[in-house]
């Protein structure tokens, strides 16, 4: 019997939807009574393939690496996957159901993804149960096509993510803080070790920080030397792995959180902004007032999806505040707000 060829990939590569895509897949094909066996699954990265070893019945055996890379700019140009269902987002000649409506169309079936633990080598000797913390800071996961600039209302300020990290490390839990090398350091010393750079904390492992230099450092590492001398040890399987874990975790809007989603861990989903009116749809230097009334105090929620295919027993959501001027006329005139530490922690305690 032929197989059944799907792609998982994102012309930006996009760690979010590329997520996004592996549930839809997995929901797609329970969907439509589509066993594992009968599946091949077509990627570009070796991250998307442990995404995609993550649904059921998906082994080594049924992936796939492209060929060629592929053309996004004509969509129908690309005859080396003609006979592969792409990610519906795209105008590709064949295609599955797997954006976030679809996600929330079929969140019915209840599929839960979850990573190979006991396969796992754990070579940084990483904690189960830990409260693990995620944020995305202007400069940092570069994208194709994109650059690490795109989008700045998702971005965050560090500053909240640091304070929720020495709160719960100094009250004995093991945190985890993930992220890109490129972000700002936490307080405090990091000196050099096996696995890069530690912070002095014991109940801390910033795992951005863990890298390999590219050149002899002192015992006393800088951030300016992690930034330009190094590259990370880690891998996206090891963010599984923590991932599956873990006793929480805390994100942004960005990154790898549908997952975790999707894992059905505790997840709080924190300064939320996609789903609002209008950053999902349109550039931000448009006329605010042609759109929707200024007296309105809060944006419209016009892409719920996003959000609301995740289990409400898993799931703590907490949206950006936004500001709106009396006169406001232009988007990049409101003012958006980042959840407060109070806010998070009291979403994360409802975990502990």
């Amino acid at each position: 019997m032929k197989k059944l060829k799907f792609g998982i990939w994102r012309h930006e590569n996009s760690i979010g939807n590329s997520a996004e895509h592996t549930i839809g897949l997995a929901l797609y094909m329970k969907a439509n009574d589509i066993s594992p066996s009968d599946v091949e699954v077509y990627v570009e990265h070796e991250w998307q393939k442990d995404f995609a070893l993550c649904i059921e019945g998906i082994n080594e055996d049924n992936i796939k690496f492209f060929e060629k890379e592929i053309n996004y700019g004509a969509p129908r140009e690309n005859p080396h996957i003609n006979d592969i269902h792409m990610p519906s987002v795209y105008d590709f000649p064949l295609t599955y159901d797997c954006n976030w409506a679809y996600l929330e169309q079929q969140k019915h079936l209840n599929i839960t993804l979850k990573f190979d633990s006991e396969a796992y080598e754990n070579r940084f000797e990483l904690p189960k149960d830990a409260i693990v913390l995620f944020h995305r800071e202007e400069g940092t996961w570069w994208k194709r096509h994109d650059g690490d600039l795109a989008e700045p209302e998702r971005f965050v300020e560090p500053e909240v993510f640091h304070k929720l990290a020495f709160y719960y490390a100094d009250l004995g839990y093991k945190v985890i803080k993930i992220g890109d090398k490129n972000q700002i350091g936490l307080a405090g010393r990091y000196s050099s070790s096996k696995f890069g750079a530690e912070h002095e904390h014991p109940n801390i492992i910033d795992f951005t920080k863990y890298v390999e230099f590219s050149n002899d450092v002192q015992s006393m590492v800088t951030m300016e030397i992690i930034k330009t001398n190094s590259r990370p040890l880690w891998t996206l399987k090891d963010y599984l792995y923590i991932l599956q874990n873990c006793k929480a975790f805390v994100s942004c809007d960005a990154g790898i959180w549908p997952m975790a989603a999707a894992m059905r861990k505790n997840l709080v989903f924190c300064n939320v902004v996609s789903t609002f009116f209008p950053w999902h749809t349109m550039n931000s230097i448009y006329p605010y007032r042609d759109y929707a009334e200024t007296e309105k105090k809060q944006m419209e929620r016009v892409n719920p999806c996003i959000v609301d295919w995740m289990s409400e027993k898993t799931t703590k959501i907490l949206y950006k505040r936004f500001d709106i001027p009396q006169n406001v006329r232009y988007i990049t005139d409101v003012l958006i707000k980042d959840n407060s530490f109070e806010e998070i922690r009291e979403a994360l305690e409802s975990f502990l």
